[in-house]
């Protein structure tokens, strides 16, 4: 019976996390006219191959140009925990340093959320990022969050954010998220990022009309 109670204990834990993942968040966008999100593809701020000046700039740009957001699509930094520890022999910057690099980031730009990715979700509660996100009153969904933006003129735009979306395909980089539209919700925006590779696509709902964009963005880590 101890082992039907885990067993019982892990699916529910499973449950909750997607339950919460699948809750549609309400941003209301005050500003009239259009807006963008520039959205941070897997940043990996402590790593020796990450493009750190490019990263910098587009940070610039969300806190300059008017009605332009940043999201984070997870995997800020490479945070090597357990037997993976040893990586850091491999690079330049500490444990502490990457903290740093990684608060720099989420101070540095004009967020409209958040998602956490793998390398994130490994720290768990102890994530020292999660606690700075809530000092700055800034979205950070751990696993995945999916947001409403309401504009003035009353048209809905509905984001599914994940840091990857279940399913593969070595010939479409965006399978895994036409699935999700196909098989879930239909959102405006299925995004992730995750396999450092770029893609996009799109799908029609034959029922409701909407059109559907699923967009993987590729890594700041260059090499």
């Amino acid at each position: 019976v101890e082992d039907l109670v885990a067993e019982r204990k892990a699916k529910f834990a499973q449950k909750e996390e997607f339950e919460k993942a699948s809750r549609l968040v309400p941003v209301k966008i005050k500003m009239r006219g259009a807006i963008g999100i520039l959205h941070f593809g897997d940043p990996h701020v402590d790593d020796d191959g990450t493009d750190i000046t490019t990263l910098e700039r587009h940070m610039t740009l969300t806190r300059t140009v008017k009605g332009l957001f940043g999201a984070n699509v997870g995997d800020t930094t490479n945070n090597w925990m357990g037997r993976l520890a040893r990586l850091y022999a491999q690079q330049s910057t500490s444990k502490a340093e990457a903290n740093q690099l990684a608060e720099w980031f989420l101070r540095g730009a004009n967020w409209l959320y958040w998602t956490a990715g793998n390398h994130d979700n490994w720290s768990g509660e102890d994530d020292p990022l999660l606690h700075v996100a809530r000092d700055m009153k800034i979205l950070y969904a751990t696993h995945g969050a999916r947001l409403n933006l309401q504009f003035p003129n009353g048209a809905p735009f509905r984001i599914n954010a994940k840091h990857d979306f279940p399913g593969h395909s070595q010939w479409n980089p965006v399978h895994g998220l036409m699935k999700a539209f196909e098989m879930g919700y239909r959102d405006h925006l299925n995004i992730c990022g995750h396999k450092h590779t770029s893609g996009i696509g799109a799908h029609k709902c034959p029922e409701t009309g909407i059109i559907g964009q699923a967009v993987r963005v590729a890594s700041y880590k260059k090499y």
